[in-house]
C-alpha cells in the first residue's frame, strides 16, 4: 500500500517514505540476486517481508531452499552486514549444534552496509576511469598525430574501431558511475553529511 485516503478530505496521500523503502529493498534484492543468486535473494526477501526474527528452518521451508544452503546464504549475508542474528544456546557449552539462531534485518545497519558497498564500488570505478582516460587519450593523440602528418582523410578501419571502442568503454564507465551516484542518493548518502529521507506524504 503506497497511498491512503484522507478521512476528512476527498484526497489521497502518497506514502512517500514507504515508497522509498520499497525502492531501496528492490535495489538491494537485485544486488543480492546478481552477486549470490536467487536463493539468497529469496531468503533476504522473506526476512524483509516478515520484519521479525526467524529461524533458519522456517526460512528454509518458506524459501524452498535446503537447510544447509540456507545457513550458508545467511552466513554470506551476515558477513556482508545485510542481516543480523541473535543466538540462544540450549546448553552451557554454547556449541554451534546446540545453539538456536534467529535472523532479522535492521534498516539502519542494512542501509549503512549498502552505502559502504556503493561507495567502494564508486571509488573503484572512479580510479578505473582515471586510468582508462589516460589510455584512451593516448589513442586519440596518436590518431590526431596521424592526421597532422598528412594522414589521408578517411580513417583506416582498425583506427576507427579502436577509437569507437575507447569511446564506448568510457561511456560505459560513466554510465556505471551515474547509476551508483543515483543509488547513493536513494539510500540517503551525502558526501557533506548523512541525509535522512524522512519524507512526508504528498497530496494528490
Amino acid at each position: 500500500k503506497i497511498c491512503r485516503r484522507k478521512a476528512d478530505e476527498g484526497s489521497y496521500e502518497l506514502l512517500a517514505k514507504r515508497i522509498v523503502k520499497e525502492i531501496r529493498d528492490i535495489n538491494i534484492q537485485t544486488m543480492i540476486l546478481d552477486r549470490w543468486g536467487e536463493n539468497a535473494a529469496r531468503i533476504f526477501s522473506i526476512l524483509r517481508e516478515n520484519n521479525k526474527f526467524l529461524n533458519d528452518v522456517y526460512l528454509s521451508t518458506v524459501a524452498m531452499v535446503p537447510e544447509k544452503e540456507t545457513r550458508v546464504m545467511l552466513h554470506i549475508l551476515y558477513q556482508n552486514r545485510l542481516v543480523q542474528f541473535h543466538d540462544f544456546p540450549i546448553t552451557k557449552q554454547h556449541a554451534y549444534n546446540t545453539t538456536s539462531y534467529l535472523w532479522k534485518t535492521d534498516d539502519k545497519a542494512l542501509y549503512a552496509s549498502v552505502i559502504d558497498m556503493l561507495r567502494r564500488a564508486y571509488i573503484n570505478l572512479r580510479d578505473r576511469r582515471r586510468v582508462y582516460v589516460l589510455s584512451a587519450q593516448a589513442i586519440f593523440d596518436r590518431l590526431l598525430a596521424k592526421q597532422r602528418d598528412g594522414y589521408s582523410g578517411e580513417k583506416k578501419e582498425g583506427d576507427a574501431q579502436e577509437e569507437k571502442e575507447a569511446r564506448e568503454n568510457l561511456a560505459l564507465i560513466d554510465y556505471g558511475m551515474n547509476c551508483l551516484d543515483d543509488d547513493l542518493v536513494l539510500f540517503g548518502f551525502n558526501p557533506f553529511g548523512s541525509v535522512d529521507l524522512d519524507l512526508k506524504g504528498t497530496m494528490l
